[in-house]
């Protein structure tokens, strides 16, 4: 699914493609919304092109091919709701003030982490 696929937000994908053609993008990214937002639709999108080893252009902005390795890679994540799962059982269960302290992370791909929201 290219950048041409995500529907809404457009300007703030735009944004984000102009920053990543610039090679301006932020060390850290922080997307907030409320829940069908598509912040982690999008989060993947970044991780994908920011990764891709294939880099096309779509609409004279980077984009990612989806096809090779990393982009499968990270878009074949349907294993982390169930890692999801595992770290928000695990942090369940630990004492409350422990649980302020403890972030759930997932990891993608190397140089990517994904932080979802507290559940």
């Amino acid at each position: 699914m290219p950048f041409s696929d995500f529907h809404g937000n457009a300007e703030t994908v735009h944004r984000l493609r102009e920053m990543i053609s610039r090679d301006h993008l932020p060390h850290a990214v922080v997307l907030a919304g409320g829940r069908g937002a598509g912040k982690y639709t999008l989060a993947l999108m970044l991780a994908q092109v920011l990764n891709c080893l294939n880099l096309t252009k779509t609409d004279g902005l980077p984009d990612f091919c989806g096809t090779c390795a990393n982009c499968r890679r990270i878009a074949q994540a349907g294993d982390l709701d169930a890692r999801f799962a595992e770290a928000v059982e695990a942090r369940e269960n630990l004492r409350d003030s422990d649980k302020k302290e403890t972030r759930i992370l997932v990891q993608t791909h190397p140089d990517v982490l994904i932080i979802p929201p507290d559940p």
